[in-house]
């Protein structure tokens, strides 16, 4: 929502207005695949890094709502950080592709 009034809130930060459609890709797709459990660890970094980048860039001052904010962000990266040291679990399509592949061994010629 009010994608044109966040281009300008990015572009008064000095970055590039190119990056806010990779942001919502990353945002949308990364969290559909921890939901699903796919590619779990290698997309908690991204994760990690996109809210940490998002408030260093975004909320530099102190104030109520920028603590609430990095507070935020913070417990976001603590679940991230969570599920990269832990995997995503048996329910999950990483451990089904996991078994798939390991019971499904092709030799070829």
């Amino acid at each position: 929502m009010h994608y044109d009034e966040n281009i300008i809130l990015i572009r008064e930060h000095h970055v590039s207005g190119y990056f806010p459609p990779w942001v919502i890709l990353l945002a949308v797709a990364g969290s559909t695949a921890i939901t699903f459990g796919f590619l779990t660890r290698f997309t908690c970094v991204f994760m990690v890094a996109l809210s940490l980048s998002s408030g260093f860039l975004f909320y530099p001052g102190y104030s109520h709502v920028h603590l609430m904010v990095w507070l935020k962000n913070i417990s976001y990266c603590a679940g991230f950080l969570l599920l990269f040291i832990h995997g995503a679990g048996k329910w999950s399509l990483d451990n089904w592709l996991k078994i798939y592949f390991k019971n499904n061994k092709r030799i070829s010629i």
